[in-house]
Parts: structure tokens; sequence; C-alpha cells
């Protein structure tokens, strides 16, 4: 089975974790999983109610799949957290940080010497979530149910996923947006394989992405461009 639809998700955290705070906002790794989570008032202000979960995310080695696992050890950052973490039998180095206002990073910054070809980030979601973005599109606006492709491509005529601006970044109805920070090529399978999950694959050796907190769509998009740039 090919990469990463041989990788056993675990969307679920559970036991103990590392937090640091930023504001109204908590950013969470967990200690026996290596589970990242951003937590997060509702549109009431109720803090911590609203959970954004991404399963340990997976690296594909010499053709193996493989998961990052839990924390081995932790630093602490000016905005974050520096951790070592399992790779199988490796120990890489990841940096857990609010990058800008309400945006949370999670990177790589050492694969422990795992010689990496793809990697691939899994997050829960439930049949009522929708997913807007993904940058210029001739299909539908909800992206719900569909796999998205990201890759910049001139198609004369009818286009339907291809596009000439393709941008690898979603916004969801829960409140928070996802941004895989790469132009590599990517795919984003949106609930299309499982009904449980989206899972992102990135057919590059790196692993970066910012999960962009809300609640509101509007603050969620005014996050993202605040640090991307707009016109």
């Amino acid at each position: 089975m090919a990469f990463p639809q041989d990788v056993n998700w675990v969307l679920q955290p559970a036991g103990p974790f590392l937090s640091f705070a930023s504001g109204p906002l908590e950013a969470r790794i967990y200690s026996n999983s290596g589970h990242i989570e951003l937590a997060g008032p509702n549109l009431a202000g109720a803090p911590n109610t609203v959970l954004i979960r991404v399963a340990p995310p997976a690296v594909q080695s010499n053709n193996n799949s493989i998961s990052i696992g839990g924390v081995i050890s932790s630093s602490v950052l000016p905005d974050g957290l520096e951790v070592k973490q399992h790779l199988g039998a490796a120990t890489i180095t990841a940096r857990l940080t609010f990058a800008h206002d309400g945006v949370l990073r999670y990177e790589v910054t050492d694969f422990g010497g795992v010689s990496v070809t793809a990697t691939a980030i899994a997050g829960p979601s439930a049949n009522d979530e929708h997913f807007y973005g993904f940058g210029e599109k001739f299909v539908t606006f909800d992206q719900a149910g569909k796999t998205v492709h990201m890759l910049t491509f001139d198609e004369p005529g009818v286009k339907q996923d291809h596009s000439y601006k393709v941008s690898p970044w979603f916004i969801s109805t829960r409140g928070y947006g996802f941004h895989l920070d790469s132009s590599a090529e990517s795919s984003f399978d949106m609930r299309a394989s499982a009904a449980d999950r989206y899972v992102i694959t990135h057919l590059f050796p790196a692993l970066r992405f910012n999960l962009v907190y809300g609640p509101q769509l509007k603050t969620v998009l005014s996050r993202f461009t605040g640090y991307t740039g707009r016109p």
C-alpha cells in the first residue's frame, strides 16, 4: 500500500501533555504520542473549548512509513518549545511556537539522520465540517469530500481541479485554518478516502505547518494574510 495510505492514523490523543500559552490560546504536545493540539475560546468566549488536533505526522523513508512519536525531552524557547521526539529508532528535533498572533507553528528542524522522501499530516474531521480555500479553483467552493491537488498547472479549456494559482491552505467552518508551509507538490484529501479525517501528503523531505485560530472565520483569514501578505 502506498504512502500515506499505509499509515495507521491515531486521531485522538490521551495522557499528559506539555503546554504553553499565548493570550487566550494554549499549545499542547502530548508526551506519550506526539499529538499536537491548539486550544482556544469558542464564539461565546469560553476558554479552551475549541480543540484543533493533529495526529502525529508521518514520514516516508526507504519505502517505509514511520510516525513521529512521543516526546523524549523539551526545552523552553522565547515563543514556545523545542522538543526531541522518537522517529522509529532515531531522534528528531522539532519546534512548537506561536510564530505570529494566533498562529501555532510546528516545524521539524532535524530528522536525526533519517532519509525522508515525503511527509504527511492528518487531523480528525466530522461530516459537518466544511473546507474553503486552496487558491484558485474551478470546481466546488466547499472542498469537503474532495481531494485537492496542489500543483500550479496552466490547463487550457475545462480546468476542473487544475489551476494556475494554488495555495496549500484551507479555512474550516470549525473556526481555524491550516497552512502547509511549502511550495512543493502536495495533495489534500478532505475526507475523500476516509469519513473521519483529512490527510495531507507533502511530496518533499520537510515538515512545516501552521494552525491559524479564529474562532471567527474573518479572524482566521485576517491572521493568515497578516503573516503571508496582503495586496
